[in-house]
């Protein structure tokens, strides 16, 4: 099994868009790495593909993209990651400030 040996945290940046959400999940359930991330990411994630896909039949973009998200908590049941923000205090500040939760810093 490939997956013990990698652990992948998937920002909202590759999980927003659908072709690299799709391949990278793909690879995942190939048992390729395991994929992690947490509430504030899928939240984020959640927010942008609501920004960027239109309504479907009498659907509204933020109900899809909830569906997205679902789907992705349900074929990775064990990939949200909690309690992490301990663990991340002595980091080095990142570039961008924004990103503080996908280290873990809250």
């Amino acid at each position: 099994m490939f997956a013990n040996r990698f652990t992948v945290v998937l920002d909202a940046c590759v999980l927003a868009s659908a072709l690299k959400r799709n391949v990278l999940l793909s690879l995942a359930e190939a048992e390729f790495f395991r994929p992690r991330w947490s509430e504030a990411i899928l939240s984020e994630t959640e927010g942008a593909i609501s920004s960027i896909i239109e309504p479907q039949k009498g659907v509204e973009a933020n109900v899809i993209a909830r569906r997205h998200v679902d789907q992705i908590l349900t074929a990775f049941t064990d990939g949200i990651v909690e309690d992490y923000a301990i663990q991340v205090q002595s980091l080095a500040d990142l570039p961008d400030l924004n990103d503080g939760h996908v280290i873990g810093r809250a």
